[in-house]
């Protein structure tokens, strides 16, 4: 089965597409500095939409946004969130929505481990990427 995760934030959007055991590629999307805020989502929208198409994932896997944040900061990483939804759901796949924890304890066998932690383990699992 081949799955992208997708991990939305402030300011970059990353997205590692996985078959099987097998970590294909990584890629972040960097938000402009210049443009408004329809015009950097329609940007990421855009990016996502294209990822989708070249590696036919069969599901995506979306972070759900922690509340550890400020307003400000949620409410624009809600944003990009919801435009990796809609280009999941624009180009007809299913979407799961999961914690971080979920995750990691799936992946990592380890929940709450922290996310240096966790980079480190997906470093040695994947030492190649």
């Amino acid at each position: 089965m081949r799955v992208i995760g997708m991990d939305p934030a402030s300011s970059v959007f990353g997205v590692a597409v996985v078959d099987g055991h097998d970590l294909l590629r990584t890629d972040v999307w960097r938000r402009p500095e210049r443009g408004s805020a329809p015009e950097r989502l329609y940007d990421c929208w855009m990016w996502l939409v294209t990822w989708l198409t070249i590696w036919h994932p069969d599901v995506v896997s979306i972070e759900s946004l922690s509340v550890e944040r400020g307003a400000k900061t949620t409410r624009v990483i809600s944003h990009y969130q919801c435009a990796g939804i809609i280009a999941a759901k624009y180009v007809g796949l299913p979407v799961i929505e999961g914690r971080t924890s979920e995750a990691r304890a799936i992946v990592l066998g380890n929940g709450g481990m922290s996310k240096e932690e966790a980079f480190a383990a997906v470093r040695v699992m994947f030492p190649e990427h």
